[in-house]
């Protein structure tokens, strides 16, 4: 009878072991609203959490007073104290780096009699060149053909405006008025760089009127009302823009920094080492 009393008593012993283990195990895995229990199944894939955003609280606006600065000197840009400007879009415009004269001598090279460069008879601030050839007409001799070329610019040599002028009579003079003028239109492109002008040069062989106006610069070429055979071809710089003088402003050599000694000199960089 003893043995199996003994191993009644071992067995009730390792049962309520067993109990409060569980017990204990239990209370540990549905503490904290089952959070352990889940963590434990997740571990061995038979359980998969949610994804949640857990999204902060928001802070509190604290409100100090910090204290005066006093006796400082500090450096404002002037720009913060600047008036604001709308719309400041730059626009591209026109760079002409012959002056009148070079203009004029460039012509005169082309085979077109220009006169010496000279102050207008109006104007003495205004210099101005100018060609003028006359073809005749048989049957009216007071009515001839006429090639008319005037390039006027300021005392500095700032191109202003630039006229030609044809009027013709006759088949044979309007056959030489149209190749003067297309003569003079090819040396005024290769001379201001302006490769616009030099492809409108078919509207101007057939006589047909055109306006192009972009990059500060106006070109008309349109027939009169005085009657047929009177053209005029008109170059005008028009007025610089507000966005035009900014972009002037910009590209000034005086608001950047230096140019290193060699580079300004137009001299190349020798490579070190």
């Amino acid at each position: 009878m003893q043995p199996a009393r003994k191993r009644r008593g071992t067995a009730i012993f390792w049962l309520s072991l067993l109990c409060v283990f569980s017990a204990i195990g239990a209370t540990v895995l549905l503490a904290n609203d089952k959070h352990n229990l889940r963590v434990v199944l997740a571990r061995f894939g038979y359980y998969l959490p949610p994804k949640t955003m857990t999204i902060p609280k928001p802070g509190r606006v604290v409100k100090f007073k910090a204290d005066k600065i006093t006796g400082r000197d500090v450096m404002i840009d002037p720009h913060v104290l600047a008036p604001e400007v709308k719309g400041y879009a730059s626009g591209l415009m026109r760079k002409v780096f012959k002056s009148g004269a070079a203009i004029c001598d460039y012509f005169r090279k082309s085979g077109l009699d220009m006169t010496e460069w000279q102050a207008s008879q109006f104007n003495k601030k205004i210099y101005e060149c100018y060609a003028e050839s006359t073809f005749p007409n048989p049957d009216k001799p007071d009515d001839p053909s006429t090639f008319f070329l005037m390039v006027k610019a300021s005392s500095s040599g700032a191109l202003i405006s630039s006229r030609l002028k044809i009027i013709f009579t006759t088949l044979e003079g309007r056959e030489k008025t149209i190749a003067l003028a297309l003569k003079a239109v090819q040396a005024y492109g290769e001379a201001t760089g302006w490769r616009e002008l030099l492809d409108e040069r078919g509207r101007i062989e057939r006589l047909e009127p055109f306006s192009v106006s972009q990059f500060g610069t106006n070109i008309k070429f349109s027939a009169e009302f005085g009657g047929p055979g009177r053209y005029n071809l008109i170059i005008t710089l028009l007025a610089k823009s507000p966005e035009a003088k900014r972009t002037e402003a910009f590209f000034r050599r005086e608001n950047y920094f230096p140019l290193l000694p060699d580079i300004a000199n137009g001299g190349d960089r020798k490579p070190q080492g």
